[in-house]
C-alpha cells in the first residue's frame, strides 16, 4: 500500500517503508498530483500541465524522466501502484492511501473530530503550484466548516474550552469570516473570560478597518455593547493547563502580545516533528521583534511535555572558530547525557571538535595526526549526525539556533547536512536571524532547506499594533496612560525597545531618556566598579562568559559583581555563565565605550582566555586572535591565527584555515613556515596556482645553507603535490631537491630520508623512470626507521611496486604487492591509502580480464572504507557495478548503481550525484533497457559528471538508436565531436566508436551501403588498436589517475569491441542476402 500524507509536508511510505524524495522536486510534485487525482491520466495531458513553457517533445520527454525518477524512489514494487502505459500515467487507487482523501470519508461519516486530527498542516506545504494553491484553498473552506461543526459540538457538549480553541484554529483558516468572530466573542464571554472577548472584539475591529476598510455588522457591535455594559466578573478565571498566545505567562515572567498566530505555527511545526517527522523552522525579523521570546516559549512548552532541548547562539565576533555553533551546541545537550559508544576514528575527530567531551567519548587525548580532508569531514559529520540521533532516540528533542546570520559558514553547512537526515527523527530546529544586514551564506541554507522539503515553517516578524505595544508596556510596570502613549510613540511597533522604555519610566526617571543607548547608559552609571567591569567584558566577548573565564578576569569580587549586574536588569545568568538579556544591550554598551578602553578590555580578555586555554578543554586560539587584533596587538595575534587555521584544519575547515593563515601572512610576510602551512592547505583544496605561489615566497625566505629547513619544505610539497593534487611529475621534482638537501646534512633523520625515498619511487613508478623504481625500493626496503609507522613504511613499497608492474602491463603480478599494500594501510588505520591499493588491484584484475577477482578486491577495498571513506565508497560501487555487468549479472549490477545513486543523495554533492546517474546509465544499457540509459545519461551530461563525456555522449547516441529516436542520435553524434578530449578519453578508441554508431544509424535508417562502409571502417581500426595496445599499460594508468575514481567502467577491451563490430556487420550482410 502506497500511503501519501498531504496535509503538512509531503511525505511517502510503501508498505510502511518511508519513501526518501526523488532528486527532481518536478518528480515529487507529480506524484503529489497524482496522489490528490487517483487513476489514469493521459501522458500529453500531464506533460502540458507540468511543463507549460517548452516544445511538446520537450515535456513528454521530461515526463519520462520524472517517471523513471518516481520509480526509483518507490524501488522495486513501484509498478504495483505506479502504473503506465504508453499514453497513461497514474496511481492505483486500490493500492493508494492520502490523508486527504481520508479527511474527505471522515466527513462523510459523521466523525469530524477523527478528521480534524488529520490535519497537521496546509496542504503541500511548501509547494508553490497553481494547482496546489487550489488544493490548499479548498482544503482550507472544508476544514474551516469542520472546525465550526467541532466547535458547535463541544459547546453543545458544554467544553466551552474546546470550543473556544476549535473557534480559534476555524479563524485561522476564514480570518475574515464575521460570524466566526462573532461565535469566538460569545464562547468567551460564556466561559467568563470577557476581557479575552472584548480583545477579540477590538482584533475584529481593527482588522476589518485596516485591511477591508469595513466595520463590524450591527449585530457584532451589539454583542460587545452587551459585554461593556455586562457586570463585571468576580475574579479572573484561571485556564487549565499551560496559557497560550496573549493569555501565556511566558518564559521570563512576560505575556507574549501579538504573537499568538506565529506561535501557533510554530507549535503546529513541533507536533509534526515530535511525532517522528523532523524539520526546521525559520524565524527572522529586525533585533528586538521577539524572535527568542517565541523559541523560548516554544522550548519551554517542549520541556513540559518531557522532551529534550537545547539552545547555541552564534558568537558576534568576526572570524570565530568553525563550527563553534554546533560545538556549543552539543556541549548543551550532552552536559547530562551519556554521548554513545562511536567508531574510534568519528570519536576522535568529534574530540578535536569538543575536547572536553574527549574522555565521555572514549578518547584519552585528541589525536593530532592529520588524514584526507575528505575522509575527516565525512567523520566529523557523519559522527555529530549519529551524535543528534542518539539525543533523541527516547524523547523528541528541539534544537534552537540563534542568529545564524553571524554563524560561520562551515556551522551553516553543517545544519544543511544534518537535515538531509532529520525527516524520520523527532526532531525539530529552530533557526533565528535578523533580516539585514544579509548574509548569503545564510540565505543558501534557508533555500536549501525549502528546496529538500524539510522547511516546516518559515516565520517572518514584523511590528507589533500600537495597541499590542501599549498592553505589553502596562505589563511592566504601573504606568499612566500617557506614559504609556509615549511608550508607544519611541518603540515603533519593536516590542524589546517597547519594554526597556516602558521599564526606563517605570524607574520614575524624571527625563527618561529617548533612546536605549541612553536607558542602557543611565543603568550602566548605577552599576559597582566591579559589576560595571564584567558587564564591559561580557560586551567585548560578545557570548556569554563562562564561569572559568569570569575567574580569570580581573575582578575583585566576581561573584557579587555578576550579582549586581543581573539585578541592574542587564544580564542574566545561570550556574555556569552570564550573559546580556539582549543582544541590544550588549550592542549598546559596546557603542558606548571609548576606543581605548575597547582596546585595553580585548587585550584583558586576551590573556584570561589564553589562561582558560592552557587546559585544553576549548578551542579558543581563533578568539584569542580576534582580540588581540581589536586590541591593536597584531604581533601577538600571529600565533595564535596559526593554531587558529590548525584547529580548523583539525576538523576539515579548509576554507576557514586558509583564511587565517592569509591573516597571519598579511601581518608576518616573512614567515616562511606559515607560508609553508598556507601552500599545503590551498593544494588540499585544489588550488594548485595559490599553492605554489605561496611555497615560492616560502622557500624564497629560507637561506641556501639551512638544509635541514629547506629538505622539510620540499618534503612537504612533494607530500601534497602527491597526495592533494596527484601530480606526479611535479612531486618527482619536490622529492628529488628533498634528496639532494638531505645529501647535505651530516646525519638526515632516517625518517625524511625513508619519506623522500618513497615519494620518489611512486613518483617514477606512475609517471617517471620505471627502471629506477625497484633501486629506489630495494633502498626504502632496508630496516624502517625505529620511529617510523612499519604499516605506512610497507604501504609505501607495495603501492610503487604495484603501479611499476601495472606500467608495464604485468597486471596479474601487480595483485600481490597490491593486496600488501592495502593490508599495511588497514592495519595503520588508513582507509584512504587502503582505498586506493583495492581500487587499483580491482582495475589491473579488469584490465587483465580476471572480472571475479576484480570483483573480489572491489568488495575488499568496500568493506575497507564503507561508513568512514563515502568517496571512496562510491567509486567502489561504480566499480562493483561495472564488473558485475561485464560478468552478466545485471541484477546485482543495477543493486550496485542503486547504492552507488543512494550514498551520493545523501552526500549532497551534485557532481557526485551526476557521476551516480551516469553509472546507472551504463549499467541500464549494458542490461538491455536503452530507453532508460539515455534519460539517466542526457541527465548526467547535463549535470556535468565528471566521466568521459565522449564516450558517454557516444553511449547515449546507441541507446536512442536502439529505441528508434533517430533525429536525437544524431544531435548526440554532433555534439560528441565538439566535446574537448583527454588522455583518460582514449584519443585511439573515440574514432572506431563513433564510426561504429554511425553505421547502426545508418542501418537504422536503412542505408545498409553507409552502414557497412562505417562498420568496417570501425573494425579496422580496432584491429589496429587491438594490436598496438597488446599488454601495454601505460593507458590505464592514465585512466587509473584521471577522474580520481577506479577505471572499471572505463575499460577498453579493443578484441571484444573488434568481435562486436564483426558481429554487427555480419547480421547486416545476412539481411541484405535475404532481401
Amino acid at each position: 500500500m502506497l500511503r501519501v500524507q498531504m496535509l503538512g509536508q509531503l511525505s511517502v511510505e510503501l508498505d510502511g517503508v518511508p519513501v526518501s524524495p526523488p532528486e527532481s522536486r518536478r518528480a515529487w510534485s507529480l506524484l503529489a498530483w497524482l496522489a490528490l487525482n487517483p487513476g489514469p491520466h493521459p501522458r500529453v495531458v500531464l506533460a502540458a500541465r507540468f511543463w507549460p513553457d517548452v516544445l511538446d517533445t520537450s515535456a513528454r520527454a521530461s515526463l519520462r524522466t520524472a517517471i523513471w525518477s518516481l520509480r526509483q524512489a518507490l524501488g522495486p514494487d513501484s509498478g504495483r501502484c505506479l502504473t503506465s502505459s504508453r499514453d497513461h500515467v497514474g496511481l492505483a487507487p486500490g493500492e493508494l492511501w492520502t490523508d486527504v482523501a481520508e479527511f474527505g470519508r471522515l466527513l462523510d461519516a459523521g466523525h469530524v473530530e477523527s478528521a480534524v486530527e488529520l490535519c497537521r498542516g496546509e496542504v503541500l506545504a511548501g509547494l508553490e503550484d497553481e494547482w496546489a494553491y487550489e488544493a490548499r484553498e479548498e482544503h482550507r473552506d472544508r476544514l474551516a466548516t469542520a472546525l465550526g461543526t467541532l466547535a458547535a459540538e463541544e459547546e453543545k457538549r458544554g467544553d466551552l474550552a474546546a470550543a473556544v480553541a476549535a473557534t480559534r484554529r476555524q479563524l485561522q483558516f476564514a480570518p475574515f469570516t464575521e460570524h466566526v468572530h462573532a461565535d469566538l466573542i460569545r464562547r468567551l464571554a460564556a466561559s467568563g473570560d470577557r476581557a479575552a472577548a472584548m480583545l477579540a472584539y477590538r482584533r475584529l475591529r481593527d482588522r476589518f478597518r485596516d485591511e477591508l476598510g469595513l466595520e463590524p455588522s450591527a449585530g457584532t457591535r451589539r454583542l460587545a455593547a452587551s459585554l461593556r455594559a455586562a457586570d463585571p466578573a468576580p475574579g479572573p478565571v484561571k485556564p487549565a493547563g499551560r496559557p497560550s498566545g496573549e493569555g501565556g505567562s511566558g518564559v521570563r515572567g512576560l505575556p507574549m502580545v501579538g504573537r499568538s498566530a506565529s506561535m501557533a505555527l510554530l507549535e503546529e511545526a513541533w507536533r509534526t516533528a515530535r511525532t517522528g517527522h523532523g524539520g526546521v523552522v525559520h524565524l527572522s525579523g529586525e533585533a528586538g521583534i521577539g524572535k527568542t521570546r517565541l523559541v523560548e516559549e516554544l522550548a519551554a512548552r517542549a520541556r513540559d511535555e518531557g522532551a529534550r532541548s537545547a539552545t547555541c547562539a552564534a558568537v558576534d565576533l568576526s572570524g570565530s572558530a568553525p563550527f563553534g555553533l554546533w560545538a556549543e551546541l552539543l556541549r548543551e545537550v550532552y552536559r547530562d547525557l551519556q554521548p554513545p559508544r562511536l567508531e574510534a576514528s568519528r570519536a576522535t575527530i568529534l574530540a578535536r571538535l569538543l575536547p572536553d567531551l574527549a574522555p565521555r567519548l572514549g578518547v584519552a587525548a585528541p589525536s593530532l595526526e592529520i588524514a584526507s580532508p575528505d575522509l575527516e569531514r565525512t567523520l566529523l559529520f557523519e559522527g555529530i549526525v549519529e551524535l543528534v540521533e542518539w539525543a533523541c532516540r527516547d524523547r523528541p528533542l528541539l534544537v534552537v539556533m540563534e542568529d545564524v546570520h553571524l554563524a560561520d559558514a562551515p556551522s551553516l553547512q553543517l545544519v544543511g547536512y544534518v537535515a538531509r537526515r532529520i525527516r524520520t527523527l523527532p526532531l525539530l530546529v529552530a533557526l533565528t536571524r535578523r533580516e539585514l544586514p544579509r548574509r548569503t551564506d545564510a540565505d543558501a541554507l534557508q533555500d536549501t532547506l525549502r528546496s529538500r522539503g524539510v522547511l516546516l515553517q518559515e516565520i517572518q516578524l514584523g511590528p507589533l499594533r500600537d495597541d499590542e505595544i501599549a498592553s505589553l508596556a502596562r505589563t511592566v510596570a504601573g504606568l499612566p496612560e500617557a506614559e504609556v502613549d509615549k511608550v508607544v510613540a519611541v518603540s515603533d511597533g519593536n516590542p524589546f525597545l517597547a519594554l526597556e522604555s516602558a521599564r526606563a519610566r517605570g524607574r520614575a526617571e524624571t527625563t527618561p531618556p529617548a533612546s536605549l543607548r541612553g536607558n542602557v547608559r543611565a543603568v550602566f552609571g548605577g552599576l559597582g566598579p566591579d559589576a560595571r567591569l564584567l558587564a564591559e567584558f561580557a560586551a567585548v566577548a560578545g557570548r556569554p562568559l563562562e564561569r572559568e573565564e569570569r575567574e580569570a578576569l580581573p575582578l575583585d569580587r566576581g561573584t557579587e559583581a555578576a550579582t549586581a549586574a543581573v539585578e541592574s536588569g542587564l544580564l542574566v545568568a545561570d550556574a555556569s555563565r552570564v550573559e546580556y538579556r539582549h543582544a541590544l544591550l550588549r550592542e549598546a554598551v559596546y557603542a558606548d565605550m571609548s576606543a581605548p578602553r575597547r582596546a585595553w578590555l580585548h587585550e584583558t580578555f586576551a590573556a584570561a582566555l589564553q589562561s582558560c586555554e592552557a587546559r585544553r578543554t576549548r578551542r579558543r586560539a581563533a578568539e584569542v586572535a580576534r582580540h588581540l587584533r581589536l586590541a591593536g596587538r597584531d604581533e601577538l595575534a600571529v600565533g595564535h591565527l596559526v593554531r587558529a587555521a590548525a584547529d580548523a584544519r583539525a576538523v576539515a575547515a579548509l576554507p576557514e584555515a586558509v583564511e587565517f593563515l592569509i591573516e597571519a601572512a598579511g601581518i608576518a610576510p616573512d614567515d616562511d613556515r606559515l607560508l609553508l602551512d598556507l601552500s599545503e592547505i590551498q593544494a588540499w583544496l585544489g588550488r594548485r596556482a595559490e599553492a605554489d605561489q605561496a611555497f615560492d615566497r616560502a622557500i624564497g625566505l629560507i637561506p641556501t645553507g639551512d638544509s635541514d629547513r629547506l629538505a622539510d619544505a620540499w618534503l612537504r610539497r612533494g607530500r601534497w603535490l602527491r597526495g592533494a593534487l596527484c601530480a606526479p611529475r611535479a612531486a618527482r621534482d619536490a622529492y628529488r631537491a628533498a634528496e639532494a638537501a638531505l645529501g647535505s646534512i651530516p646525519a638526515p633523520a632516517p625518517e625524511a630520508r625513508a619519506e623522500a625515498l618513497a615519494g620518489l619511487a611512486w613518483a617514477e613508478a606512475v609517471a617517471g623512470d620505471l627502471d629506477a623504481v625497484e633501486p629506489l625500493l630495494d633502498r626504502l626496503s632496508a630496516p624502517a626507521p625505529s620511529s617510523a609507522d612499519t604499516g605506512i613504511h610497507a604501504y609505501e613499497i607495495g603501492a610503487a611496486r604495484a603501479f611499476c608492474l601495472i606500467r608495464r602491463g604485468r597486471f596479474k603480478e601487480s595483485y600481490e604487492p597490491a593486496i600488501a599494500a592495502g593490508e599495511a594501510a588497514q592495519a595503520a588505520g588508513r582507509p584512504d591509502m587502503a582505498y586506493g591499493c583495492w581500487a587499483n588491484a580491482a582495475s589491473a584484475a579488469a584490465c587483465a580480464g580476471d572480472f571475479e577477482r576484480a570483483l573480489e578486491f572491489t568488495d575488499q577495498g568496500l568493506a575497507a572504507v564503507q561508513r568512514v571513506l563515502p568517496t571512496g565508497e562510491l567509486h567502489l560501487l561504480a566499480a562493483r557495478a561495472h564488473i558485475l555487468t561485464r560478468l552478466g549479472r545485471f541484477d546485482e549490477a543495477a543493486a550496485a548503481a542503486d547504492a552507488e545513486r543512494q550514498l551520493a543523495d545523501r552526500l549532497d554533492r551534485p557532481e557526485l550525484v551526476a557521476t551516480a546517474q551516469h553509472d546507472a546509465g551504463m549499467v541500464a544499457f549494458a542490461s538491455g533497457d536503452p530507453g532508460r540509459a539515455a534519460e539517466l545519461l542526457a541527465a548526467a551530461l547535463a549535470r556535468g559528471a565528471p566521466v568521459s563525456r565522449p564516450r558517454a555522449r557516444l553511449v547515449r547516441a546507441e541507446a536512442l538508436v536502439s529505441v528508434g529516436r533517430l533525429e536525437e542520435a544524431e544531435q548526440e553524434l554532433r555534439e560528441t565531436v565538439l566535446e574537448p578530449v583527454t588522455e583518460s578519453d582514449f584519443p585511439h578508441t573515440l574514432v572506431p566508436r563513433l564510426t561504429r554508431v554511425q553505421g547502426l544509424l545508418a542501418a537504422a535508417r536503412g542505408d545498409r551501403v553507409l552502414a557497412r562502409k562505417r562498420l568496417g571502417e570501425a573494425a579496422e581500426s580496432w584491429r589496429r588498436y587491438s594490436s598496438a595496445a597488446q599488454g601495454h599499460g601505460e593507458e590505464y594508468v592514465v585512466n587509473l589517475a584521471d577522474l580520481g575514481r577506479p577505471p572499471v567502467e572505463g575499460l577498453i577491451e579493443p578484441l571484444r569491441e573488434l568481435d562486436r563490430v564483426l558481429e554487427e556487420i555480419k547480421s547486416l550482410d545476412s539481411e541484405v542476402e535475404t532481401a
